[in-house]
């Protein structure tokens, strides 16, 4: 993607002892990254991937974990090419390879699911010199990218996830917290050029 302001996310779930009711409980964790200006690349997603298995490894294994990346339109223009939607890179990293690819990702607003557009996707396995992210998260990733409604974005929407196997209703984080700034000066070309480079690889899995 072209320079632009993105917000990134991590959420995990993992299986803590909970010494009161002697029994093991899943905790769903969301940290929220901040924004940032900058391209979204393979190598950027490796990155961030292999210091959160870092941060986690004392709880793994952690059954699955996502990460979120989203960029909207900076102005009139680009909405209009994109179509009043904004780019969402989702990376999903599980133990248990018939979780993934996930069923589906959607926006929930008042209630009101909306499934969000596959533009790409890749399914590969942790790169076997990735030892910590395989020890924590798993060995199978996911890597797509999804259209997001900026109108989710204004309504407070919550983007979720539905592993395929174990997991529905996976929450990335809410939408609405978003600001709808920009994917660069061509957003419908990079988009494009963004999928291109995604799936031609470059990165560490195998």
């Amino acid at each position: 993607m072209t320079t632009r302001y993105c917000s990134w996310h991590i959420t995990i779930a993992f299986a803590v002892l909970s010494p009161a009711l002697a029994a093991t409980q899943v905790v769903h964790v969301e940290h929220n990254q901040g924004w940032s200006s900058g391209s979204v690349s393979n190598a950027a997603l490796d990155a961030r991937l292999r210091e959160a298995a870092v941060q986690y490894r004392r709880y793994a294994p952690v059954p699955r974990v996502a990460f979120f990346d989203v960029a909207y339109p900076r102005d009139c223009g680009e909405f209009v090419a994109m179509k009043g939607h904004g780019v969402i890179v989702v990376t999903a990293v599980a133990q248990d390879s018939t979780e993934l690819p996930p069923s589906r990702v959607y926006a929930v607003t008042t209630g009101t699911q909306t499934s969000l557009s596959q533009v790409a996707a890749i399914d590969t396995r942790v790169a076997a010199t990735d030892a910590v992210v395989s020890a924590t998260f798993g060995n199978f990733r996911h890597d797509g990218i999804y259209l997001l409604p900026v109108a989710a974005s204004r309504a407070q929407a919550d983007v979720l996830l539905d592993f395929a196997a174990h997991r529905v209703g996976f929450r990335l984080a809410q939408a609405g917290r978003a600001r709808v700034l920009g994917l660069g000066p061509d957003a419908a070309s990079a988009a494009l050029t963004a999928v291109s480079g995604f799936l031609k690889g470059g990165s560490n899995h195998v």
